[in-house]
């Protein structure tokens, strides 16, 4: 049994209230399109919020994505930071869900992206611990390195432009989902053959019997 992983759409989404990363591609980790949602300082958190996910939905509707995969709220962050993201990615899961025909959003986790990416790991000083933002830094060093080895685009300028680091990680989550859909597919296609086959096998011996 097969699945043509070149025609299922996947998008990964890296969530923020100021700036929100998408990224759309095929299950065989070819990518179509990215981008970042950016709003205004002074636009209100709430509206940010619905405009991000409504935006994302119409994005999800252009491209026929089948799936979608976003990073789960980091359960670290201040309790305002944490309160806003988990707002913002409950609305995008209810919004898709109701633009998609029943579509539901996957969550994952930062770790678990950076794992299923080969992001390599950083070693902790000795007695002390690693700075702020170092992790993500070595996390978006490295999806550029994927990046530019597939010959994909991304920009050099200093300061980076708002939204940009939020585009390059949405692409590190969609890689993230490819992976991970890719692996469930597989185990439920071996679960499948195996059946068939005991089936088949269980069909040839009553044969032989009549």
């Amino acid at each position: 049994m097969k699945v043509d992983r070149s025609k299922y759409v996947i998008m990964g989404i890296d969530p923020g209230s100021k700036a929100c990363g998408w990224a759309v591609g095929t299950m065989d980790g070819v990518l179509i399109d990215s981008g970042s949602i950016v709003h205004p300082d002074k636009m209100e958190t709430h509206l940010r919020i619905f405009e991000t996910a409504e935006r994302l939905a119409e994005i999800g509707l252009k491209y026929g994505v089948q799936s979608y995969y976003c990073e789960a709220p980091l359960v670290y962050q201040g309790a305002k930071t944490a309160l806003v993201l988990g707002a913002l990615s409950g609305i995008i899961n209810y919004i898709i869900w109701k633009t998609s025909e029943g579509l539901a959003v996957n969550f994952i986790e930062s770790s678990l992206v950076r794992s299923m990416i080969g992001v390599p790991s950083l070693k902790r000083p000795k007695g002390k611990e690693l700075p702020d933002g170092a992790v993500k830094a070595n996390a978006l060093k490295w999806i550029r390195t994927l990046m530019r080895d597939m010959g994909l685009p991304y920009k050099k300028s200093k300061p980076v432009p708002l939204g940009e680091e939020d585009r390059v990680e949405a692409i590190g989550i969609f890689w993230a989902g490819c992976s991970e859909l890719s692996a469930a597919i597989d185990g439920a296609i071996d679960e499948i053959d195996v059946a068939l086959a005991d089936m088949t096998a269980k069909h040839e011996k009553e044969k032989k019997r009549k």
